[in-house]
C-alpha cells in the first residue's frame, strides 16, 4: 500500500483530492472538470489582519452555474490543517464580501493533507467534519453525511437558490412578443422586381437539371481559382487540415490535369471508385459536369458514357437503395438512347441474344419456330429476362456502351447533403457498384465525412491516388460570371414585368435585370466590410453564398425608388450602407428575430433561466475569436480550444454551464463553430472546437449600428419600460419611424445602455471574484463611441428643409389604422399620410415598401415628422 506520508502537496492534489471531487457518489462529490477552478487561474486576495495579513489563494475553487460555492485547500501530509482550514474560510468570506448584503454564495470549505479531511461552513473556524482517510468509505456515517452536504446535486441547488435571489421576481419582456404573435414575426415586405429576376434566372444561379449545369459550365464557369485575401485564417487552417493529408488537390479548374491524366486510358479505371472531396456547396457537382462536358479531351468524351444519379431522390435504407440504383441506371440509359426504339422486339431480341441462343439449344429445340408453343415459351422467357433487373442492367451496359468501345462512368451526385449515416450507406453503394457492375464510380464527397471515415469501409479500400480534392471558387467571381451570362441572355430584347405598389403592371426591357444584378453585386463587394461579411457567412459553401446574394436581390427593403435609381444609373448606383445592412440583417422581414435571420442575435437569452444571460453567446464567440491563432489545445490544430476549458472559463465568469453547453450545440448546428470531429450533430465536452468564418462574421458585426438596432427588437428586457418604449417605436407611434436612421440610433443606444447596466448589476459581482481576468464580453466604451459617431453623421442632415412646392416620392414603412408612416425618398425625413388623406380602402390597397407620389403639408416639430398628402 502506498505511504502517502511521502506525498508532496501536488501528489495529494492529483491522487487524492481531485478523485474525491470528481468521482461519482458514493465515492466522491461528482463534479465535472469545468466546475473545478485551479490555483493557476485563481485570484489572489488579501486575508487576515495586522502582521498576519497576506495575499492568499487556495488550491481549488468550485463554481457551479457560474456561482462560487466551495473553497478547497490542500496541504502535504501532516501539515497544519487547522491553519489551512482557517485560511480557506478567510478567503471564502472575502469573496462573500463582494456580494450584496445577506447573499453569501461561498459558504463551504474543505481542507485536507491526504491523511485527514476537514470540512464545514466558512462562517465558523470549527469544521463540521473531521474524517481520517481510512474512513472515506460510503459505509462511514460521517463520510456519508459529508457527501450529502458537499455533493454536486446539493451544490447545484445552492447555486440555483443564489441565482434566484439575484433575479428576485423580475419579469422579462420582449418587444416583438409584445407587438404581436407569429404573424408579426413573419411579416414581410415585397420586391416583385427582384423576385421576378430570381425566378427568371434560377437555372443560372441554382441549376438543378443536368442540362442546366451543362449550360453553366459552358457559358459561366469560373476557371481560375484566385485565393481570397479576406478569407478567415481559421478557414485556411481547416483547409490545410483536410488537404495536407492524402489526396491530390486540384489547383486549376480550367485544366484539372491531375484528374484528366487519370482518364488517358479509361479502361484502367474500371471497377474503381474516384473520390472528389470538397466542402458542402464547394462546386463538386458543377466540377464533375465541367469535367465531362469541357475539360476532358473530345476523344475521351467519345469513349466514355456518363450517368449522373441524383441521390437526393434515393431511398435511405438498404432494402430499397440497391434496387433504386439499378432502376435509375436503366432509366438513365434509356433516356440517353432515346433515338433507339428500346421497346421494339428487334432490340429486345438483340439485347438478350446470348440467353435466347441458350434457350434455342435447350428447351426451344423441342419445337419448330413457327409453332405456337415455341412463340409462347419465347415470349414467356423474354418477359422473365426483362423483369430480371440485374440481367437487363448488365445487357444494356454491354450492348449500348461496352460494345461501342465506351466505358461507363457513374456519378453519385449530392451525397454530401445527407446525414452521416446516410452518407455511409452511399459509400457502401459506391463500393457495391464497383464490385458488381463494369463501371467507373465517381463519388463527390463532403470533406468532413471523408476526414471522419477514411479508415472505415468502404473508404479504406479507395486507391489513394484516386482521391481528388477541390477548394471552392471565389464567390465574387462566381456571381460575376453568372451575371455576365445574364448579360448575353438579355440581348434577346425580351421584356419583363413587375408590379408597382398600387398594383400597376410595369413592363421593362430585360437589360434592366442585368443592371439590377450588377448594382447589387458592386454594392456588396466594393465595400470591404460587406465583402468580408458575405464571404464570412458563405464560408466555403458557394451554394450558400449564391443563396445569400439572391435573398438580398429579393429583399422588399430595396424599394421602387432604389430600383429606379439602379436602372437610371446604368448599374453604377451603389446602395447606401445603411440600406445594405438592413437588407443583410433582415432579409425580407420587416422585424428582426433571431430565428428568422442567418445573422444570429448574440445577445439572445432565455427568460426562464434563473438569470437570463444576454452575454453567453457573445462571450463564447469572443473567447474563440481571441484565441483563433492559439496552438495551446493541439500544436497541429491552430485555433482549436478544448471545450471543457472554455466552459470552465466562462463558468468562472458567472455563466451557467448548462446554458453554455446549449449555446455551443446551437452554434455547431448553425456553423458558427466547428468541432474537431467535423460533425455538427455531435457534441462532446472533451472535443476541440474552433470558430468558423461564419462565427467570425457574426462576432465582427456586433459593432454595426444597424445590427445593434435590429437585435434590440428581439431582446428579453428586465427593464419593462424600455421594452414598451421600443414597441411604441416599432408600431409607428414613437418619435421616429421604425427603420429610420434616427430609430436605428435610438434603439442601438438603448440596447447598449441596457446591456451595460444589466452587466454591472447582474454579472459584474461575479466576474473577477474568483479568477484573475480582464475579459469582458463587449467593449461598451468602443460601441458607445461608434454610436456617437453615427449620431454626428445624421444630426447635421436632419433639419427640416423640404419644399411645399415640389413633388416627392415616399416609401411606406408602417401602416396603422390612423394612416401610414413613410420615408421621403432621397431625404433623411419621414412623414405621416393621415387617414384623412387616404382612400377608404388604404389598409388593403397599400403594403409595406410601396412608393407613392406625395407633397409636403407642414413639419410637426413635436412628432419630428412631416404631414404629407397624396398626389
Amino acid at each position: 500500500m502506498t505511504n502517502i506520508n511521502h506525498f508532496t502537496e501536488s501528489d495529494v492534489e492529483m491522487k487524492i483530492i481531485l478523485p474525491l471531487l470528481k468521482n461519482t457518489l458514493p465515492n466522491g462529490l461528482g463534479l465535472e472538470d469545468y466546475h473545478i477552478q485551479t490555483k493557476a487561474s485563481l485570484k489572489k486576495i488579501l486575508i487576515d489582519k495586522g502582521t498576519s495579513q497576506k495575499l492568499y489563494y487556495p488550491d481549488f475553487a468550485i463554481t457551479i452555474l457560474g456561482v462560487p460555492l466551495l473553497i478547497v485547500e490542500v496541504k502535504k501530509p501532516n501539515e497544519n490543517l487547522d491553519e489551512a482550514y482557517r485560511q480557506a474560510c478567510l478567503y471564502a468570506n472575502e469573496i462573500n464580501r463582494e456580494f450584496p448584503k445577506n447573499v453569501n454564495p461561498c459558504q463551504l470549505v474543505i481542507a485536507s493533507d491526504g491523511n485527514r479531511l476537514f470540512a464545514g461552513t466558512s462562517d465558523t473556524s470549527t469544521p463540521e467534519f473531521k474524517i481520517d482517510k481510512i474512513n472515506w468509505i460510503n459505509t462511514n456515517l460521517d463520510f456519508d453525511n459529508f457527501l450529502n452536504t458537499f455533493n454536486y446535486n446539493r451544490l447545484e441547488t445552492n447555486a440555483r437558490n443564489f441565482r434566484s435571489k439575484i433575479r428576485t421576481d423580475a419579469k422579462f419582456k420582449n418587444p416583438i412578443n409584445l407587438l404581436g404573435g407569429k404573424n408579426i414575426r413573419n411579416l414581410e415586405s415585397s420586391n416583385s422586381f427582384g423576385e421576378n429576376i430570381s425566378i427568371q434566372y434560377r437555372h443560372l444561379f441554382n441549376p438543378k437539371l443536368e442540362i442546366e449545369k451543362k449550360d453553366i459550365v459552358i457559358n459561366a464557369y469560373v476557371k481560375l481559382n484566385k485565393v481570397e485575401s479576406h478569407i478567415s485564417p481559421i478557414d485556411n487552417i481547416i483547409r490545410q487540415r483536410i488537404f495536407n493529408n492524402d489526396g491530390i488537390l486540384i489547383s486549376n479548374f480550367e485544366n484539372p490535369s491531375e484528374i484528366i491524366n487519370k482518364f488517358d486510358n479509361p479502361k484502367t479505371l474500371n471497377n474503381q471508385v474516384l473520390l472528389l472531396i470538397g466542402s458542402v456547396g464547394s462546386g463538386k457537382s458543377t466540377f464533375t459536369t465541367y469535367l465531362k462536358e469541357v475539360a476532358l479531351d473530345q476523344q475521351i468524351r467519345d469513349t466514355t458514357h456518363w450517368i449522373n444519379l441524383n441521390l437526393n431522390d434515393a431511398p435511405v435504407n438498404k432494402e430499397e437503395i440497391y434496387k433504386w440504383i439499378k432502376k435509375s441506371i436503366i432509366d438513365n440509359i434509356k433516356n440517353n438512347f432515346n433515338d433507339i426504339e428500346l421497346d421494339s422486339l428487334s432490340f429486345i431480341l438483340e439485347l438478350y441474344k446470348e440467353e435466347i441462343s441458350s434457350l434455342k439449344k435447350g428447351v426451344l429445340s423441342l419445337f419448330i419456330e413457327t409453332d405456337t408453343k415455341y412463340r409462347e415459351l419465347l415470349a414467356e422467357n423474354l418477359l422473365r429476362f426483362q423483369n430480371d433487373i440485374d440481367l437487363t442492367l448488365e445487357k444494356l451496359i454491354l450492348r449500348l456502351i461496352n460494345e461501342k468501345n465506351k466505358e461507363l462512368v457513374i456519378v453519385l451526385d449530392n451525397c454530401d447533403k445527407r446525414n452521416i449515416e446516410e452518407q455511409l450507406l452511399m459509400f457502401e453503394v459506391a463500393n457495391w457498384l464497383k464490385d458488381n457492375i463494369k463501371t467507373i464510380v465517381f463519388l463527390p464527397l463532403r470533406d468532413t465525412t471523408y476526414e471522419n471515415h477514411k479508415y472505415d469501409k468502404p473508404l479504406d479500400t479507395v486507391v489513394k491516388d484516386l482521391i481528388f480534392k477541390i477548394n471552392p471558387p471565389n464567390l465574387e467571381q462566381v456571381l460575376s460570371s453568372r451575371i455576365s451570362y445574364v448579360s448575353k441572355l438579355c440581348n434577346n430584347n425580351r421584356d419583363g414585368f413587375y408590379y408597382l405598389s398600387n398594383g400597376i403592371k410595369v413592363k421593362y426591357p430585360s437589360k434592366d435585370e442585368e443592371k439590377y444584378l450588377k448594382s447589387i453585386l458592386s454594392s456588396l463587394f466594393n465595400n470591404n466590410f460587406f465583402k468580408k461579411l458575405i464571404s464570412g457567412f458563405a464560408g466555403r459553401n458557394i451554394r450558400n453564398g449564391i443563396e445569400i446574394f439572391l435573398d438580398f436581390c429579393k429583399s422588399g427593403h430595396i424599394n421602387e425608388a432604389e430600383i429606379t435609381k439602379i436602372i437610371k444609373s446604368q448599374s453604377e448606383y451603389v446602395l447606401p450602407n445603411h440600406l445594405i445592412s438592413k437588407v443583410f440583417i433582415r432579409g425580407n422581414k420587416v422585424y428582426y428575430t433571431d430565428s428568422n435571420s442567418r445573422i444570429k442575435n448574440l445577445f439572445f437569452s432565455v427568460p426562464s433561466d434563473e438569470i437570463p444571460d444576454p452575454f453567453v453567446r457573445v462571450s463564447i464567440l469572443k473567447y474563440l475569436f481571441d484565441n483563433r491563432f492559439s496552438t495551446d489545445a493541439h500544436k497541429n490544430l491552430t485555433g482549436y480550444i478544448k471545450t471543457d476549458l472554455l466552459i470552465k472559463f466562462l463558468n468562472a465568469l458567472g455563466h451557467d454551464e448548462n446554458r453554455i453547453i446549449e449555446e455551443l450545440k446551437y452554434f455547431l448546428r448553425f456553423n458558427l463553430i466547428e468541432n474537431e470531429s467535423l460533425n455538427p450533430d455531435f457534441f462532446n465536452k472533451q472535443d476541440l472546437i474552433t470558430i468558423t468564418s461564419t462565427g467570425c462574421a457574426n462576432y465582427e458585426i456586433i459593432r454595426n449600428i444597424d445590427y445593434l438596432a435590429s437585435a434590440a427588437e428581439d431582446m428579453w428586457y428586465r427593464d419593462n419600460i424600455l421594452a414598451e418604449k421600443i414597441v411604441t417605436n416599432l408600431s409607428g407611434n414613437g418619435e421616429y419611424a421604425h427603420l429610420s436612421i434616427q430609430s436605428v440610433s435610438l434603439h442601438s443606444r438603448n440596447l447598449i445602455s441596457y446591456l451595460q447596466k444589466y452587466y454591472n448589476s447582474n454579472f459584474s459581482f461575479i466576474v473577477g471574484k474568483i479568477i484573475d481576468t480582464d475579459f469582458t464580453p463587449i467593449d461598451f466604451d468602443q460601441v458607445n463611441s461608434d454610436i456617437d459617431d453615427f449620431d454626428k453623421n445624421i444630426k447635421t442632415n436632419t433639419r427640416p428643409n423640404l419644399s411645399k412646392d415640389r413633388d416627392y416620392e415616399a416609401s411606406v414603412l408602417n401602416i396603422q389604422h390612423y394612416g401610414m408612416i413613410c420615408s421621403i425618398v432621397d431625404t433623411p425625413f419621414f412623414g405621416l399620410l393621415h387617414i384623412s388623406e387616404l382612400p377608404n380602402d388604404f389598409l388593403v390597397k397599400y403594403s409595406l415598401g410601396n412608393t407613392l407620389k406625395i407633397k409636403i403639408k407642414k413639419f410637426k416639430k413635436e412628432h419630428n415628422k412631416y404631414d404629407l398628402m397624396l398626389i
